[in-house]
């Protein structure tokens, strides 16, 4: 019987396998072949964030940046601020556009390890608590 592999240590033998220069789409099938063949498909949200986790390990960041409307170029600079701060040693920051005109206006910015929500419907949200 083989010994079950936690998702952390699927998501680190991923994020090698990428540094590595193994081809994305080989990596992904892997992944998804080992996820089936054991019957954990259920994972893949919680696997996908253990591997973003273990690429910003390596200074390899992906921020998702939620906004009302489309971010100027200054905002994203703005935005690409506050991750190199937060990761001062990134090599490579993605940075990943989502709109949600719900927001109102402001941003949500979703790191590796944590969120930050800047926009006005979590500031009038708090007032009315």
């Amino acid at each position: 019987m083989s010994s079950r592999l936690s998702r952390r240590q699927l998501a680190r033998h991923a994020a090698s396998q990428l540094l590595s220069g193994t081809a994305k789409e080989r990596v992904l099938q892997q992944l998804a072949a080992y996820l089936v063949a054991n019957h954990r498909e259920r994972e893949v949200d919680l696997l996908a964030r253990d591997l973003e986790t273990a690429l910003a390990d390596h200074g390899y960041i992906k921020a998702t940046v939620t906004s009302a409307r489309s971010l100027s170029t200054e905002a994203k600079n703005a935005v690409l601020d506050i991750v190199q701060s937060k990761y001062k040693g990134a090599k490579n920051i993605e940075l990943v556009e989502e709109l949600d005109a719900s927001l109102i206006g402001g941003f949500k910015l979703r790191l590796p390890d944590s969120q930050l929500d800047e926009s006005i419907k979590a500031k009038l949200d708090a007032l009315t608590v």
